[in-house]
């Protein structure tokens, strides 16, 4: 069932870039655990101090607690995935920023005046209402986002800044895989 999934997603957003992932305005996001339950309830808080060594690069861009998605299983590493269980939830695409498209020009905005490079930090604060000022900087946004999308090492991925419950993906016995 999970490969039919696959196939299925693949097939409807081949060649669709970014956000594209959605459906009628939902996403599903996928996270891999060493925990088996039916359900997680998955706090940022808690991430912050208790990170994988494969989330620790991240981590060194901005140290604001998140949570890390998938949004297509076929770009999952195997690091991650190897020996885990996949959950996953659906937010509304809404509640997203899509920092690959950036409508609101925050990585330019969030150059300080002693830097030539985005602050992550920063942006990442200000999408999660939560506002900072570094060299002379404060990006204030009229709207607060509990996630943020964009792309590393080639894959589209879904950093969650609010504690959210995710449920344990089962495959059907039987199914073809």
């Amino acid at each position: 069932m999970l490969k039919t999934i696959k196939r299925w997603k693949k097939f409807l957003f081949e060649g669709k870039g970014s956000t594209e992932h959605s459906n009628d305005g939902i996403i599903t996001l996928y996270h891999y655990s060493r925990a088996d339950k039916e359900k997680l309830f998955l706090d940022p808080d808690h991430f912050s101090s208790n990170r994988s060594s494969y989330s620790r690069r991240d981590y060194n861009v901005s140290a604001y607690p998140r949570v890390f998605f998938y949004v297509n299983l076929e770009e999952a590493e195997p690091l991650v995935t190897s020996g885990k269980t996949l959950y996953s939830t659906t937010v509304p695409m809404s509640e997203v920023y899509d920092l690959t498209e950036d409508p609101d020009d925050l990585q330019k905005r969030s150059i300080g005046r002693y830097s030539t490079a985005p602050d992550y930090d920063i942006i990442l604060r200000a999408l999660a209402g939560r506002p900072a000022s570094v060299d002379g900087v404060q990006l204030v946004l009229d709207k607060k986002y509990n996630g943020v999308y964009y792309h590393v090492h080639n894959m589209g991925v879904v950093a969650w800044f609010e504690p959210i419950a995710v449920n344990k993906v089962v495959e059907i016995q039987g199914e073809e895989n």
